[in-house]
């Protein structure tokens, strides 16, 4: 609304989100690497001054042994990690957006089958910087410790897409819990924020999730808690502070795939900050 109280109706068109991936191995099938560039105005971000969202090298080492190392999402919550072409919505739940860890650097050893070929138990031990992506700008030293277990009572599971597209036969399950710690992020959503804060602080992580896939049902379900060693913590702009953020919240997303591919899809969340935002 103009000066004159007359409304003026304005007009943007542009690509919001544009990406660019690249895979493939090295010298050996067990050496793979992946690379995502983001190019769209849109995906740069939190302050983000190059494109790579994505960059690591992964190794396969052995059946209960592998390494990941590089730029990628942090192996915490299943709905953040699940890839964005394989979600059913436009966008992820805000309890995800706002509790949950993104990307980051670092390293993480992992195995799918921990101890047997037809193990049900999943392993991913990591350890990053916990700034997030793209970082210019230094900071006292910190690390984000994190660990998660995942067990698949039943088998395997494409627990990296939503939906049941193939509307299984059999029943696939798969429950995961998680847990992490950053110290000293400058970060005021723990591994994100449009802004840099003036100090540090800590930041402890949990999460539970759980997805069931059967002749085309799908449920996901996912509960999150983050907790700030403090709230005081300002932003670069005092007129406009900012603070760290303490709070939890569930997400609830169910799921039917018809035959012929016809899906239908609904989602209930909640979300509770405990400290000031």
């Amino acid at each position: 609304e103009g000066a004159d109280g007359e409304r003026q109706l304005l007009q943007t068109v542009n690509i919001g989100t544009a990406r660019l991936f690249f895979a493939g191995h090295m010298f050996t099938r067990k050496l793979n690497y992946v690379i995502q560039l983001a190019v769209a105005g849109r995906d740069f971000r939190d302050g983000a001054t190059s494109p790579i969202f994505v960059a690591f090298l992964d190794w396969k080492l052995h059946r209960d042994f592998s390494v990941k190392v590089g730029q990628y999402f942090v192996p915490f919550d299943r709905l953040r990690t699940v890839r964005e072409f394989a979600l059913q919505m436009g966008d992820r739940p805000r309890p995800v957006q706002e509790l949950t860890l993104d990307r980051d650097v670092g390293v993480t050893f992992y195995s799918d089958t921990f101890l047997g070929d037809h193990s049900p138990l999943a392993v991913r031990l990591g350890l990053f910087g916990g700034g997030g992506t793209n970082l210019s700008l230094g900071k006292e030293p910190g690390a984000l410790a994190v660990g998660r277990l995942e067990l698949r009572p039943l088998g395997e599971i494409d627990d990296d897409s939503e939906g049941d597209l193939k509307r299984r036969e059999e029943v696939g399950l798969a429950i995961g819990v998680a847990g992490a710690v950053n110290w000293n992020t400058n970060r005021l959503r723990s591994t994100t924020s449009p802004t840099f804060a003036a100090d540090v602080v800590d930041y402890r992580h949990a999460a539970l999730d759980a997805v069931l896939k059967w002749q085309g049902i799908a449920l996901q379900a996912e509960m999150l808690w983050k907790d700030a060693s403090k709230d005081e913590l300002t932003g670069a702009t005092p007129a406009a502070p900012e603070y760290s953020q303490s709070g939890h919240g569930w997400v609830l997303q169910a799921s039917y795939t018809f035959d012929p591919p016809f899906e239908v899809v609904g989602r209930g969340q909640g979300l509770e900050h405990v400290d000031q935002v």
